[in-house]
């Protein structure tokens, strides 16, 4: 089977691109890896948020991704920060709120399929600068 996503390329990226397609366990597990946030709920509201945004098994999902430095701040991502915020980030790391990023997501698409999926790739792709 062939499936197309369109995949939207910000004007301004730059340099190596990923495109990771993964079925919704291997994505979870990435996401997991990436932020290194415990997965245990800790209360009735981030279970029903836990089950509502859990990834299915019937879906392919494809994310967009660049080198670029971000953060997750009290559990929120943000991705492709300056350096110099950053740097006041990482300066009061005493609160325990921040925990790093290596890559920023530019674009994440799901497409529903008819059966379940297994596995993942990732390609690599190069963007001159004109």
């Amino acid at each position: 089977m062939v499936r197309t996503v369109p995949v939207a390329i910000p004007a301004n990226a730059t340099g190596a691109l990923q495109v990771m397609v993964s079925d919704g366990s291997r994505l979870a597990q990435w996401e997991r890896r990436e932020v290194r946030q415990p997965t245990e709920p800790r209360s009735v509201p981030q279970m029903i948020r836990a089950l509502n945004t859990a990834r299915k098994n019937n879906r392919l999902y494809v994310r967009l991704l660049a080198a670029d430095a971000g953060a997750v701040v009290s559990g929120e991502p943000l991705s492709a920060l300056p350096p110099s915020v950053l740097g006041v980030l990482e300066a009061d790391r005493s609160a325990g709120d921040f925990v790093p990023l290596r890559s920023a997501t530019l674009g994440e698409w799901d497409l529903p399929v008819e059966y379940a999926v297994v596995g993942a790739r990732t390609l690599t792709i190069n963007l001159d600068a004109n």
